[in-house]
């Protein structure tokens, strides 16, 4: 059998493009290698899960909305539920627990057979292999490909002696199931993010006897999450996202005063009364060093006066430290919030030819294969980073799929009914 279309990975936009391409009639499969929604199932304790459950619009599409403030009335268990509803309703065909490891372009040729790599796109469509849960191997034929395996690859491993000791975690791991592993216990987080300051929120609510923050942040209001004005004034939004995602200035506005009240009010605020309380102590300008097997943990710590490249004064409560000073504390529990490794996504083996991707339908440079929801080779960057002329990029927009949803599936089904 030939599928019309492959979709690889099944989270908020993959469920979103299977659930709309099946409304055009056409013969599509999921394939997922954990279980629908993984992304939102690896969703870090007590962190607001990305979108909120609205009814199902089965005439229309899968909808998300914004960030659900209150992870207790919008936890991810109740989310997940939601997301295998539509799989349900639709009669949607998933396989999971199933990955998929290579996309070769047909025909194939004896060259790119030996060689396991794919072809630049081919007429005749894509050979999609993959691979259980079980190790046995398998494979289905499909004239399109889109890739909606997000922008999560594993986390990012810390490279510090002791970083592999049975105390030290990843976001993801920690659930309500494993609370024995910080209830009345010292943790130390590190990570200088968003997930690392709500990540600290959620173990000073749920228990925590001390929660230290290492965070690179130059400032206790920074290291706090604050958002200032002049961060609001450095986010940028690429060309890319602008026409992918339909994000316009007034869009942009509109999210910058939603992230920044939210940013002030459940990060900013909720860490200071944590911090007045004694809960939570902040390290900025501070850099983890080494673990020990006995739960000391080594921190590398700046004096108060010294200056970034941008001329940032780095300060800690006020009062002076020496340069560069090894800190140690103690800690039952150390959490690394990092980000991710995107290397181990699919995308990166996949043989993209250099040229632009199509921003209005997501197609890629291989033809015939398409992405949402993350950045595909020839579209430029887009995660976030400082440019050159200071400027910041913002990336709150990734996970809006709905209009590059449509675009994709309509091209999608304009191609199947020209070849039938």
């Amino acid at each position: 059998m030939v599928f019309d279309a492959v979709v690889v990975g099944i989270g908020i936009n993959g469920l979103r493009i299977l659930s709309c391409l099946s409304l055009y009639n056409l013969t599509v499969i999921g394939f997922e290698k954990g279980r629908v929604g993984d992304t939102i199932r690896r969703w870090p304790l007590g962190i607001p899960v990305a979108g909120t459950m609205n009814e199902l619009r089965v005439d229309v599409e899968l909808t998300t909305d914004r960030f659900c403030l209150n992870p207790d009335t919008c936890s991810k268990q109740a989310y997940l539920k939601y997301l295998n509803s539509v799989v349900a309703k639709r009669g949607l065909d998933v396989r999971e627990l199933e990955e998929v490891t290579d996309v070769r372009a047909l025909p194939l040729v004896a060259a790119d057979a030996s060689a396991g790599g794919a072809s630049a796109g081919g007429e005749d469509g894509f050979w999609v292999m993959t691979r259980k849960a079980d190790g046995s191997e398998g494979g289905v034929r499909a004239r399109f490909v889109v890739l909606a395996v997000g922008a999560w690859g594993d986390p990012t491993p810390l490279k510090v002696p002791g970083s592999r000791l049975p105390f030290v975690a990843y976001p993801e791991e920690l659930t309500s199931a494993s609370r024995d592993r910080w209830t009345g216990k010292n943790v130390l987080v590190s990570g200088s993010g968003t997930t690392a300051l709500l990540l600290a929120r959620s173990l000073c609510t749920r228990g925590a006897r001390k929660v230290v923050v290492c965070t690179k942040a130059p400032t206790i209001r920074r290291a706090l999450g604050y958002m200032s004005a002049k961060e609001r004034d450095q986010a940028y939004v690429t060309k890319w996202a602008r026409e992918r995602y339909d994000v316009t200035d007034m869009v942009l506005q509109d999210d910058l005063d939603f992230m920044e009240e939210f940013r002030n009010q459940e990060v900013f605020q909720a860490l200071q009364n944590w911090q007045r309380q004694g809960t939570l102590e902040l390290r900025p300008v501070c850099k983890l060093q080494a673990i020990h097997e006995d739960g000391r943990v080594e921190l590398k710590r700046f004096d108060r006066g010294s200056r970034a490249a941008r001329g940032t004064t780095w300060c800690v409560r006020g009062q002076g430290l020496r340069g560069s000073i090894i800190e140690v504390v103690d800690a039952d529990l150390v959490v690394a919030s990092s980000g991710h490794d995107l290397e181990s996504l699919l995308p990166t083996r996949l043989p993209f030819p250099k040229g632009q991707a199509d921003a209005q339908t997501g197609e890629t440079t291989i033809a015939g294969v398409f992405a949402i929801g993350f950045d595909p080779p020839g579209s430029g960057k887009h995660h976030y980073g400082i440019l050159q002329e200071g400027k910041i990029i913002y990336d709150n927009w990734m996970c809006w799929g709905g209009f590059a949803a449509r675009n994709t599936c309509s091209e999608i089904a304009r191609r199947i009914r020209r070849i039938r």
